[in-house]
């Protein structure tokens, strides 16, 4: 049921949108907030209650609304900074978009009242959505891709997961592999997240501090080649569809799956239908070990708008700070907090499945260690999207990695599928 801060909220909205002043029950304008969004399903869910929550405890009368819209940089865009929302949802790799068109404020996005909280964000959230040497946004949560893996299978192989590189991936990928019987070693879904995260994992620099692309280089080669050997070997496929490589896991007739860190909900509650084995995670294989871990996730900016709510605007962005924000998004949307302290109180309950804590525990080491990477700039647009995919299925046909590598660059840069 939703909470009549919502509802007084809505009514507030409407009032406003048809240009009628609200009655004297009605909060002032300076104390509402809005939010745009682009979220259906449990995404969409999770900002509800977190709304609820917000407008429930904030001490300044503030009311925090959010609103489903499509195509919200053209809307915004489109309009007079008065009319603009306080808040958006994006994706990092549009920060620069909404920075170049000047629509972020001109000063620091959050009070300095929320200094520890910033400090305790995991150092690849604060990538995401740090520009020019300061936070311009607030993560929601982060997501990584990892290799899931039945360890009772790879166990006997000898797979060593804290020590594999690409050799020791190809070797038990084959051993794994047997064509006769319908078995494959490692299964791909067809996703441009997981070449990007392999070439991460390659240590490729993937973009430069222009952020023009850069993954075409010699280690990105040396990565995209480790993957077309594994596939030119039968030892992996590349499926048509994420359900279709997740049910050959589930059938023990896959011995490993790349998969992001989002999908090990699902993963764990197809095995339970499936044949019954122990489930492991591990970061993908680079050429020395496992390589960095590449990390993504959705944030909430604030926009340069209405000078009335500059500051409850300000006010209702850290609320997303909060460890029950951060709660609320994780348990309902399945992405891990992006604060490093509640990864750690997650940690300390002794119910978390096996998977679960080698996750945390993998989110920590990174961090501790800098080894891992932050989702680059612009790939998110459909012509990027489309020709990481088409690189993938090319690689699964036998095509030379370097000039797979060469077309999706130009595809990313140009704009233009080849």
């Amino acid at each position: 049921m939703k909470s009549n801060y919502r509802i007084l909220s809505v009514l507030l909205l409407l009032a406003l949108l048809a240009g009628c002043a609200p009655g004297p029950q009605l909060p002032p304008d300076d104390h509402i907030v809005v939010l745009w969004h682009t979220f259906a399903g449990v995404e969409r869910e999770a900002l509800e209650t977190i709304s609820d929550q917000f407008n429930r405890a904030n001490p300044w009368g503030i009311q925090l609304i959010i609103e489903y819209q499509e195509d919200i940089y053209t809307k915004v865009r489109a309009v007079a900074p008065e009319h603009r929302p306080d808040l958006v949802v994006i994706w990092s790799e549009d920060l620069h978009r909404y920075e170049a068109a000047g629509l972020l404020p001109a000063t620091d996005a959050l009070p300095r009242d929320v200094s520890l909280e910033t400090a305790d964000l995991l150092p690849m959230a604060t990538a995401l959505y740090s520009s020019t040497g300061a936070l311009r946004g607030i993560p929601l949560g982060l997501a990584t891709y990892l290799l899931y893996y039945n360890s009772d299978w790879l166990g006997g192989l000898g797979y060593d997961a804290a020590n594999t590189d690409w050799n020791g991936l190809r070797r038990v990928a084959c051993t794994s592999t047997d064509p006769l019987v319908g078995q494959v070693g490692l299964g791909i879904p067809p996703q441009p997240g997981v070449l990007l995260a392999i070439l991460a994992a390659g240590e490729a620099p993937l973009v430069n501090e222009a952020g023009d692309y850069t993954f075409a280089n010699p280690a990105g080669v040396a990565a995209t080649t480790a993957l077309h050997e594994l596939l030119g070997s039968a030892c992996g496929a590349i499926y048509p569809t994420p359900a279709a490589s997740l049910l050959g896991l589930q059938n023990a007739h896959q011995s490993m799956l790349l998969e992001s860190s989002l999908q090990r909900q699902t993963i764990q509650t197809a095995l339970q239908e499936g044949r019954s084995f122990t489930l492991q995670i591990a970061p993908i294989p680079g050429p020395h070990g496992p390589g960095p871990t590449l990390w993504y996730g959705p944030g909430v900016i604030q926009l340069e708008g209405s000078a009335t709510r500059r500051e409850a605007a300000r006010r209702a962005l850290s609320w997303f700070l909060t460890p029950e924000a951060q709660t609320t998004w994780s348990n309902t949307t399945h992405y891990l907090p992006a604060r490093a302290s509640l990864i750690t109180e997650r940690l300390a309950d002794p119910d978390l499945e096996l998977v679960e804590v080698e996750l945390l525990t993998l989110t920590l080491r990174a961090a501790e260690r800098g080894y891992w990477r932050a989702w680059p700039l612009r790939t998110n647009a459909t012509t990027c999207r489309a020709a990481f995919i088409q690189a993938l299925l090319a690689l699964g046909r036998n095509r030379l990695p370097d000039a797979v590598l060469e077309a999706t660059l130009h595809s990313c840069t140009t704009g233009e599928l080849p």
